[in-house]
């Protein structure tokens, strides 16, 4: 049965420790949504991160505006070595209350120079279930048991 309403907890973090083709990986997550006392914290990530997922909600405006925000104050951290970075737009499927189109979203990952995506609430919820119940899914294995 697929879960048609997903919250994320409100500034959060989490890091597990992952193995992704072999190779021993830290995934540190963070929901920032809009707290600033993450700052120190999301600053030291974005000195050290290799890549990075600046995801946004469609339905929410100061969540893209947030999204901007912290790629400037990444590419302002990480002058000489740009990080990958994937911009995701989330809630897709909510359209009864899409605020930010995906025009919108294409022409700032354009500017961000890097690659798009969109998911759906559901998406989400759906691969959260399925770590939880199939941990050791191929070619990603995790260490700890904590759930996303």
């Amino acid at each position: 049965q697929l879960i048609q309403t997903y919250h994320p907890t409100i500034e959060d973090f989490l890091w597990k420790r992952v193995i992704i083709d072999y190779t021993p990986t830290i995934l540190n997550i963070f929901d920032t949504s809009g707290n600033e006392s993450y700052h120190t914290l999301t600053h030291q990530s974005m000195e050290r991160g290799d890549g990075f997922l600046l995801m946004y909600s469609v339905t929410n405006v100061e969540s893209y505006l947030k999204a901007e925000l912290l790629w400037n104050e990444l590419m302002e951290t990480r002058r000489i070595r740009k990080p990958p970075i994937i911009l995701v737009a989330t809630k897709c499927d909510e359209q009864h209350d899409v605020h930010i189109t995906r025009e919108h979203g294409s022409r700032m990952a354009k500017k961000m120079k890097c690659k798009f995506a969109e998911t759906f609430t559901a998406l989400i919820r759906m691969i959260s279930v399925a770590k939880n119940h199939f941990p050791e899914l191929p070619g990603v294995s995790q260490e700890n048991s904590s759930s996303l």
